[in-house]
């Protein structure tokens, strides 16, 4: 079910997030993007040779200045920031129980604005947010995001 989710909205495997020591990584894949992208945080079962099967997202976000600077600021917000140390908690807690925490990215859509191309990042954002609280199924108890937009 989340692999068709992922499949269906053209989310990439890009790398995952560990524990080496007491820090944490972000290790990249191969197939790496550097541009601005959408990105979300899957939890899988750990595996023994190959990538876990994907069975939650727990977080979405943009990087609208490419995925390394974006997954840089979250591992030090993980000591240094409220949200960040509670996300911490939970991931570490994640990462002690068999799982690991993969990161999923998409090349945002260009939308026009009054005759301007923009970047689609945090319009993306915002939906997939939306998306994946309205329907348990692909979350984890609910996404760690704290941004909670209004309804119209």
């Amino acid at each position: 079910m989340m692999k068709s989710f992922l499949k269906k909205y053209q989310f990439q495997f890009a790398g995952h997030i560990e524990v080496n020591g007491r820090r944490f990584v972000f290790r990249k894949s191969q197939n790496f993007p550097e541009e601005p992208v959408i990105y979300c945080w899957v939890l899988s079962k750990k595996a023994v040779s190959a990538k876990g099967e994907p069975i939650a997202i727990v977080y979405v976000g943009k990087a609208s200045f490419g995925l390394p600077k974006r997954m840089s600021q979250h591992l030090s917000g993980f000591k240094n920031s409220t949200t960040g140390i509670k996300n911490e908690k939970y991931v570490s807690s994640k990462l002690k129980s068999n799982h690991e925490l993969q990161v999923y990215v998409r090349k945002p859509l260009s939308y026009f604005v009054l005759g301007k191309s923009m970047n689609g990042c945090s319009i993306e954002e915002e939906f997939f947010i939306e998306l994946i609280e309205n329907n348990r199924a692909h979350s984890d108890n609910g996404i760690l995001n704290r941004k909670r937009y209004p309804k119209d």
